[in-house]
């Protein structure tokens, strides 16, 4: 049961940083700079960028400037979530899927979203 919170919660940090790549226009200095409002530009804090619980806590907003985060942040941390959670409920229905498969799965929906424009930011 422990390892399994485990990998839910490095999943979500995983696909919220894939996330950040993704829609980062300055690609090599992705890794080098922290996290910012795309509103004000303010620099986030450890509590801001906590997974799926930041944003219900915040209602949905910037800590500092109250600006509308975009819904689609919260939308790939829920399905990354629920991709996870149900992996680990029927990996053994499903013993030829790998945790590696299913991070390579989330990875390209995020790629598919970024490169055909699928989802609109709301």
């Amino acid at each position: 049961m422990e390892s399994s919170i485990f990998i839910i919660i490095l999943s979500l940090i995983f696909a919220s940083a894939i996330k950040c790549l993704v829609d980062s226009e300055d690609k090599k200095e992705f890794l080098f700079r922290r996290s910012y409002c795309s509103s004000c530009h303010k620099e986030l804090r450890g509590a801001d960028l906590i997974p799926i619980f930041s944003y219900l806590f915040k209602k949905g907003r910037c800590s500092y400037c109250n600006q509308k985060i975009p819904l689609d942040v919260f939308l790939y941390e829920i399905f990354t979530f629920i991709t996870i959670v149900l992996f680990i409920i029927f990996q053994n229905y499903f013993v030829f899927i790998s945790y590696l498969e299913v991070s390579i799965f989330i990875i390209f929906i995020f790629l598919l979203k970024r490169s055909l424009a699928l989802l609109p930011r709301l």
